[in-house]
């Protein structure tokens, strides 16, 4: 018996198993099979007409509805797939049987995903970690790429969540293993679609700050810093301002050893000079905002300052004697 093999990462590909190429579709269908393979149960169908094709009057719903179905039974039966794929129970209701007939990119992806990570990442195993990363690699492309509907973008933000957290669990197995270039490489495919997560660039700049990597340490907080200016207006938040101080901390001499290449190490250097100066005028704008909150927060509109100690008269004066 021919398995169904759908693919919904990425836009919607059905794999034909007796004959190369791709079952086609159209677009109804493709969006019609993948609601049905989503929701794994039969759906009234009224509801499908409504969710489908929801700025048509009822009856002509029904009958865009009825076409579609007759669509995909027959693209189906082209294929060479069971006929009993498409259900469809005594009261009308319409679902498509996932069982051992059909496989679904998606559904494999989220159960490996969910089963790995009900364990800590500081408990997985190698075979663990290896299932969930093949499960990653299903993930292709957003789901349902091109498709606009509510219910899609709500299942697309579903499976975004959790490859994002997906992830972020290898993150912490890989850095709890002290694997840092694994570790950084999750974090970039985090970065790469949730550039505004804060808490993964502070994972990225401590990774790099422990490989000794200061130089790369201070770009990604440079990169996160402007990221949080130029898209929400604030700045970074105290636990990422906390780094601070471990990005300007002062590297130790290199011990004596062949000569580098002196124009490759300049220009490491000035970069490096680069951002520091900017985490200096960073720091200077804080202090300048606290002494300003200070002044405001004054009761005499200024602040409180050391008071000019007394002269000590038992101390000779330096004052020049009058003229006689």
């Amino acid at each position: 018996m021919s398995v169904l093999r759908v693919h919904l990462f990425g836009g919607v590909r059905v794999e034909r198993d007796s004959v190369e190429g791709d079952l086609h579709l159209t677009r109804r269908v493709q969006e019609l099979l993948a609601y049905l393979l989503l929701q794994p149960r039969t759906h009234p169908r009224e509801v499908l007409a409504d969710l489908l094709w929801g700025e048509q009057d009822a009856s002509h719903a029904r009958g865009c509805l009825s076409t579609t179905l007759w669509r995909l039974r027959r693209a189906l039966a082209d294929g060479g797939y069971a006929d009993n794929l498409l259900v469809t129970t005594p009261a009308g209701e319409v679902g498509i049987d996932r069982g051992q007939g059909v496989w679904l990119d998606v559904a494999t992806f989220e159960s490996e995903a969910r089963r790995v990570m009900r364990q800590s990442p500081n408990a997985a195993n190698a075979a663990d970690v290896a299932a969930l990363e093949g499960a990653l690699c299903l993930y292709t492309g957003d789901l349902l790429e091109g498709f606009y509907d509510d219910w899609a973008l709500r299942e697309r933000e579903r499976m975004r969540s959790l490859y994002l957290s997906s992830l972020h669990y290898l993150l912490r197995y890989y850095q709890h293993h002290n694997d840092p270039a694994r570790a950084l490489a999750c974090g970039a495919s985090i970065l790469d679609l949730d550039p505004l997560r804060e808490d993964i660039h502070r994972a990225v700049i401590r990774l790099h700050l422990a490989a000794g990597q200061r130089t790369l340490a201070l770009r990604q907080y440079d990169a996160c810093r402007r990221l949080l200016a130029e898209e929400l207006g604030i700045d970074p938040m105290p636990e990422t301002q906390q780094l601070l101080p471990l990005l300007a901390q002062t590297d130790p001499p290199d011990p004596p050893g062949p000569p580098k290449d002196s124009a490759r190490q300049v220009e490491a250097l000035r970069d490096e000079v680069q951002l520091l100066s900017e985490i200096l005028a960073e720091l200077t704008h804080r202090l300048n905002r606290l002494v300003d909150e200070v002044e405001r927060l004054s009761p005499s509109g200024s602040p409180h300052r050391p008071a000019t100690p007394a002269p000590d008269p038992s101390r000779p004066s330096h004052r020049p004697k009058p003229q006689s």
